[in-house]
């Protein structure tokens, strides 16, 4: 018998994720791993590139929270019933992050762009979160659940790291505005953090 995975290239997905996996011994696992990795969640490929003039295409004014926790929601609309406490928390990091990210921009408007794109980041950690929890119990060859609980584990640990990020960052610049100028510093800290998200949302490990 050949140790050859069948190709998952043609496999289709939609606006919430993996589609047309119904029987999981026919996909490949590490192409799981991959799709997941790499689709945004409007199914299309993840740029390097991205600012957020691309926000009417992606969703709206993630700074808005209903904005936000509508896409929230998409992605807890498909999860599985045993794999609810782990999205719990991973909901919980992300939409607290939005209301930092929300209080910033009420006291600094002019890092729009920056907290933009970084809410963007967020929605797409969380996406990640989710199709790796919808497709984990799909893949049986050990090295590829290991694989798969790597990566899950990656965008999780990610997730809450930013925010952690954007909580200390509110806390500064909300105390800043008591007794001194504005830190120039917050757009750099936000790119790095944005930096730093899309490392984890573009890698690719070796197989």
């Amino acid at each position: 018998m050949s140790g050859a995975a069948p190709d998952l290239s043609a496999a289709s997905w939609d606006s919430t994720g993996i589609h047309g996996l119904a029987v999981a011994s026919r996909a490949t696992p590490t192409g799981l791993v991959r799709r997941w990795r790499h689709y945004s969640r409007d199914g299309q490929p993840l740029g390097r590139g991205f600012r957020p003039d691309e926000v009417s295409a992606l969703g709206g004014d993630l700074l808005n929270a209903d904005v936000f926790n509508h896409q929230m929601e998409l992605l807890a609309r498909r999860m599985p019933a045993k794999h609810q406490k782990t999205w719990r928390q991973t909901q919980l990091w992300a939409r607290e992050s939005q209301d930092f990210a929300g209080r910033i921009y009420d006291r600094d408007p002019l890092l729009q762009v920056e907290l933009l794109e970084a809410m963007h980041t967020v929605i797409d950690l969380a996406q990640q979160v989710a199709d790796g929890l919808a497709v984990i119990d799909q893949i049986e060859t050990p090295t590829y659940q290991k694989l798969a609980q790597q990566r899950l584990a990656a965008s999780q640990t990610r997730l809450q790291a930013t925010h952690a990020q954007l909580q200390q960052l509110q806390d500064q610049i909300a105390l800043a505005s008591l007794d001194s100028p504005s830190d120039n510093s917050l757009p750099q800290r936000l790119q790095t953090l944005i930096a730093a998200n899309r490392h984890i949302l573009e890698d690719t490990p070796p197989i």
